[in-house]
């Protein structure tokens, strides 16, 4: 994939956690979190 598909993943899972988080669908938005966190430090990484 390349950054731009990415970084539309990135916001793709931002924006699923929110919507989770407004359903109080908590534990779900906390796992979606974690992988955008971990998409993020991935994406960050690869540009050192």
């Amino acid at each position: 994939m390349n950054r731009t598909a990415l970084e539309e993943l990135h916001q793709a899972l931002i924006s699923e956690a929110e919507a989770m988080r407004a359903g109080e669908y908590f534990l779900g938005a906390g796992i979606v979190d974690a992988y955008a966190h971990q998409l993020r430090e991935a994406i960050d990484s690869h540009d050192e």
